[in-house]
């Protein structure tokens, strides 16, 4: 019979607060070595492999140069039994793609697509928290993941909580015969934003961009356009115009989809909001999924650049010079700013910034027009 399989997911070389010198990594290292001597049944007979066979962190481990951290943290979870969490509020290191960090994508993989398979110790904070590790943290807490009751400060405890943890991840295992859940949106600010009706979800979508955005480009408060947005793009002091929208329900639902419509068609009325400024480039945030054939529904005509990619699908019309960004999966705040870091990381990676600047100077000058005979 096959071993469990479980993987650790911890920070590597942070300082395990308590133990003098030594590290989560070391600690993780630890309970792999420890319990995985372990057998079922040690006096029996027969010969047994070993109770738990362990895997550690994306961290401490190389992937192939051509799977990107996402899908090697669904690959990780969807091979293992149980996800073991060490967790001290840290979100790990950042991924090339903005995203937050590994820590982070690794334990929301796990509740997205296996929430059964996690189980988290409780180590000490560290003092220092960033950005990302308060979004870690609010996001923990919103969550109902099994934690050990108390703090394990070395690494005795550490292994000694692990094996806690891990008699609850076997039992819950047995209990619920090995079903697991699709996706977890029944809790915390992703039930919150579920609750919300259309006009209050979509500000919060709205507002989620916004706060993403905002280490990228400055935000310009109109009143009664709630909905723009300044987001620079290129080096210095170029910028592109950008509108913020939101459709809070899939986008097969009618009314959700007619939220948004066709935003382009009112780019004319933005010419003095612009100010010759280049754009607009349209991003939209869905509370679902985006197909490229849905995005080419609301673009209007399929004959344009179609981009799908990990944030959603990029459309521009190379005629007309529309431009829409539209960020799959905004579910919650750190889904949503999870799209939007992917989508800044692929403009950066492919060049896009040029491309769409130069779109949003044709874009201005066609829709300056078009407001003058309007």
């Amino acid at each position: 019979m096959d071993s469990i399989k479980v993987m650790i997911s911890s920070r590597v070389k942070a300082p395990l607060k308590g133990s003098q010198g030594l590290t989560i990594g070391k600690a993780a290292k630890e309970i792999a070595e420890q319990l995985g001597e372990k057998s079922l049944f040690p006096d029996a007979k027969f010969k047994q492999k070993p109770l738990f066979e362990f895997d550690l962190s994306l961290e401490d481990n190389a992937r192939p140069a051509d799977v990107s951290v996402d899908r090697h943290c669904r690959e990780m979870v969807a091979d293992c039994d149980i996800v073991l969490a060490l967790y001290n509020g840290e979100a790990g290191s950042k991924l090339q793609t903005g995203a937050d960090g590994i820590c982070f994508v690794e334990m929301r993989t796990a509740m997205d697509f296996a929430p059964e398979k996690l189980v988290v110790v409780q180590l000490p904070f560290r003092s220092r928290s960033k950005a990302a590790d308060r979004r870690f943290q609010q996001w923990f807490d919103s969550q109902e993941i099994w934690k050990t009751p108390n703090e394990a400060g070395d690494v005795p405890a550490v292994v000694d909580a692990a094996s806690h943890a891990l008699r609850v991840a076997v039992a819950r295992m047995v209990r619920k015969a090995g079903t697991i859940r699709f996706g977890n949106y029944h809790v915390g600010a992703a039930l919150e934003w579920t609750r919300m009706n259309y006009e209050r979800r979509a500000e919060a979508m709205r507002d989620a961009v916004y706060r993403s955005l905002s280490p990228h480009g400055e935000k310009l408060n109109l009143e009664g356009q709630d909905e723009m947005a300044l987001f620079t793009i290129g080096k210095g002091r170029k910028r592109v115009f950008t509108w913020i929208h939101a459709i809070p329900a899939a986008i097969s639902e009618p009314h959700a989809r007619e939220m948004v419509g066709q935003p382009y068609l009112n780019d004319h009325k933005l010419t003095k909001v612009m100010d010759g400024m280049p754009g607009p480039l349209h991003v939209v945030a869905c509370a679902r999924g985006i197909t490229e054939a849905q995005a080419v529904r609301i673009l209007g005509f399929p004959d344009a650049t179609i981009i799908t990619a990990p944030f959603g699908v990029f459309v521009a019309d190379e005629v007309q010079k529309i431009q829409m960004a539209f960020l799959a999966q905004c579910r919650d705040e750190p889904s949503t700013h999870d799209a939007v870091s992917q989508f800044v990381s692929w403009l950066d990676r492919v060049g896009e910034r040029d491309a769409i600047l130069a779109r949003g100077r044709l874009r201005s000058q066609l829709v300056t027009i078009l407001a003058r005979s309007a």
